[in-house]
C-alpha cells in the first residue's frame, strides 16, 4: 500500500496532528460527518456531509467571509461596528509608530499622553492587530505609557496600537454560533504568590509547575516569555527580586500562563443580548471578549472570528470545547 503524497488528503486523524485537529475530528465522529486531513503536519483539513465541505486551517473555519475575519484583526475597526450597535466598550483611540511618519506627526506618542491624560491612568496599551496578549500592557502613569507604546509599537502587529481606558473587573469570553451564546466563561488570573522570602525566579518555577499540573504534564510557558519578561520590567523586577506582594504574571490574562477558568452557564439574557448583537456584524460564529464590572457593565474589549478552545480543552473542559465544535459543524451542515 502506498503512502499518501505530501499535499494529499486522508480520512481520519494521525498522531501529531494539532489539537484544534483531534477535538475537530472527535465532533465530526460524534456528529457522524467525514473527517479528512493533510496528514504531513496535521494542521489543514476538512469536514464532509449532505454534499458540502467544511474548510479548516489551525482555527479558521468556513464560518465567516474574509471580509470579516479582516475586520476583527483590525480591533480599530470592529469597536466601530460596536458603536453602531449602542454598544458598550471602553474609550479607546488608534496611535501610530514612528514608521508610520506622516500619521505619527498626527496620532502619535505625544496625542497618546494627551489621550490618557483625558480620560485618566490607567490605561491598557495593546497592539491592534495582536493577540494572546503579545504587547499588552496595564499604564499607571506617563513614563509607563511611554515604555508600553515603545514596546507595543516594536511588534510588527503593533505598529498601530490602541490606547485604552482601563476598566477593572472580570475578564469573560463567549462564544456564539448564529445568534446563540454557546460557551462562556471567566478568566480566573493566577497571581505570582510573592512573601518577600521567594525570589522571581523560584515564583516564575512554581508558576510553571502549576501550568504542568494544569495541562497533564504536556506543556508550560518559557522564563523568557516576553509577556512575563515586559511585565517583570514594567514592575521594576528581576529574577533575583523578592516581591513582597502578590503580582500577575502579565497584564494580559492569557490561559497559556496559569490562568484558570469558570464556566458560566446562567449568564443575564442582556449579556447574551449583547454578545449575539456584537458578534452578529462579523458573521455566524466567533467570541466576545469583555469586562463585566461590579455594577454588571458589560464592556466589550475584543472580537474573535476564529477563537481557539484549546486552552479551555487543555484546562480540563474537553467536552465542552468538542460540544462547542459540534454546534459549529450543524450549524454548518444542518442549517
Amino acid at each position: 500500500m502506498s503512502l499518501p503524497g505530501p499535499h494529499e488528503f486522508i480520512e481520519g486523524c494521525v498522531d501529531h496532528s494539532s489539537f484544534t485537529s483531534k477535538l475537530l475530528h472527535e465532533a465530526a465522529q460524534r456528529c457522524g460527518y467525514r473527517f479528512m486531513i493533510e496528514p504531513e503536519f496535521g494542521y489543514v483539513g476538512r469536514i464532509e456531509a449532505n454534499g458540502r465541505r467544511f474548510l479548516y486551517k489551525g482555527g479558521l473555519f468556513d464560518m465567516n467571509t474574509a471580509c470579516a475575519s479582516a475586520l476583527t484583526r483590525d480591533k480599530a475597526y470592529s469597536f466601530a461596528l460596536l458603536k453602531e450597535q449602542n454598544l458598550l466598550f471602553p474609550k479607546t483611540r488608534s496611535f501610530f509608530s514612528p514608521d508610520f511618519e506622516a500619521f505619527a506627526m498626527l496620532r502619535g506618542t505625544a496625542k497618546a499622553l494627551k489621550f490618557a491624560e483625558e480620560i485618566g491612568y490607567p490605561v491598557f496599551v495593546k497592539p491592534n492587530e495582536g493577540t494572546r496578549a503579545f504587547g499588552a500592557h496595564k499604564a499607571d502613569n506617563p513614563d509607563q505609557l511611554c515604555w508600553a507604546l515603545e514596546r507595543s509599537f516594536g511588534r510588527r502587529e503593533g505598529r498601530v496600537s490602541l490606547v485604552q481606558d482601563f476598566v477593572p473587573g472580570d475578564e469573560l469570553r463567549l462564544l456564539v454560533v448564529d445568534g446563540t451564546v454557546e460557551l462562556a466563561y471567566r478568566k480566573r488570573p493566577y497571581l505570582a504568590q510573592a512573601d518577600g522570602q521567594k525570589t522571581v525566579l523560584e515564583l516564575l518555577k512554581e508558576a510553571q509547575r502549576h501550568v504542568l499540573n494544569l495541562k497533564g504534564g504536556r506543556k508550560t510557558f518559557d522564563l523568557d516569555d516576553a509577556r512575563i519578561t515586559d511585565s517583570l520590567r514594567r514592575r521594576g523586577l528581576n529574577l533575583q527580586s523578592r516581591p513582597e506582594e502578590p503580582f500577575l504574571l502579565s497584564d494580559g490574562l492569557t490561559l497559556e500562563l496559569g490562568n484558570g477558568v469558570e464556566i458560566l452557564d446562567n449568564l443575564s439574557a442582556e449579556i447574551r443580548d449583547s454578545a449575539c448583537r456584537a458578534l452578529k456584524a462579523i458573521g455566524r460564529y466567533g467570541s466576545v471578549d469583555a469586562i463585566l464590572t461590579a455594577k454588571q457593565e458589560f464592556y466589550i474589549i475584543e472580537l474573535n472570528s476564529a477563537p481557539g478552545v484549546t486552552g479551555l480543552a487543555s484546562l480540563g473542559h474537553r467536552e465542552r470545547a468538542v460540544e462547542l465544535y459540534c454546534k459549529v459543524l450543524r450549524a454548518y451542515f444542518e442549517a
